[in-house]
């Protein structure tokens, strides 16, 4: 029996600037990412066609495993996102896969190779959860789990990179805002050692991320009060090496 399902699809999006945020004392909404929708119809069957051989190897190498490892699904899923849209049979990849919890799925290749993989790890599942991207406001200083998915979501759609520095960057200049006038920077020290802690718990490869998308964000604050921030306040964020793929 088919059924009509649906998929959000992550595009890349240009937001309105911090400039434009400037004049505001409080937070604008969290802004949400723009959803391209896919209607595919099928029921969910266990029966997968991957079209780009990358993805098809990626997923061969979880063959004969008990679930495929988080590593693994981060090295596919950005792989799906790398035109900035889903074919229907990249949907149906990611809803097969966060749809199905026990058993096999089987997988044709762009060779016509069939093969079988496992069901996703729950660190797998996490990473791929985030085609439906959270609500931006639901996790901001909320703890390491929540923090760390604004980079997760990065890595999954590095397209939505821009979205997540101009959320970060309305939020930090509210607490610019308020040390200004404070007349000191305690508020936004504390924000960004709070951020920088959460993400540091989460491990190293996530604090490197999650630094290097609040450097960005607190450039774009800074130009937006014409450099009145003093770059002491935020240069240790800057990355040594790149943190966005």
């Amino acid at each position: 029996m088919n059924a009509t399902r649906t998929i959000a699809v992550l595009t890349l999006v240009l937001l309105p600037s911090i400039a434009l945020a400037a004049n505001a004392t409080t937070p604008a909404n969290a802004p949400t990412a723009a959803n391209a929708t896919t209607t595919i119809n099928s029921a969910t069957d266990r029966k997968i066609t991957v079209e780009d051989p990358a993805v098809a190897a990626a997923l061969r190498k979880s063959v004969g495993t008990q679930a495929i490892s988080e590593d693994i699904a981060r090295e596919f899923g950005p792989l799906l996102y790398l035109d900035k849209k889903l074919t229907p049979n990249e949907s149906d990849l990611i809803l097969e896969l966060t749809g199905t919890t026990t058993g096999t799925i089987m997988i044709t290749d762009p060779r016509a190779q069939i093969f079988e993989i496992p069901v996703l790890s729950a660190g797998a599942r996490d990473f791929l959860g985030l085609f439906d991207p959270p609500e931006l406001n639901s996790l901001w200083l909320k703890g390491p789990v929540e923090m760390k998915k604004y980079v997760d979501v990065t890595i999954l759609n590095p397209h939505i990179q821009p979205q997540v520095v101009n959320f970060f960057g309305m939020n930090l200049y509210v607490s610019w805002k308020a040390s200004v006038a404070m007349n000191n920077n305690r508020y936004i020290r504390e924000t960004l050692n709070a951020a920088v802690n959460q993400f540091r718990i989460s491990g190293p490869d996530t604090e490197r991320r999650g630094k290097a998308l609040l450097y960005l964000a607190m450039k774009d604050v800074d130009a937006a009060v014409n450099n009145a921030i003093p770059n002491d306040i935020y240069l240790d964020l800057r990355p040594t090496q790149p943190a966005v793929n």
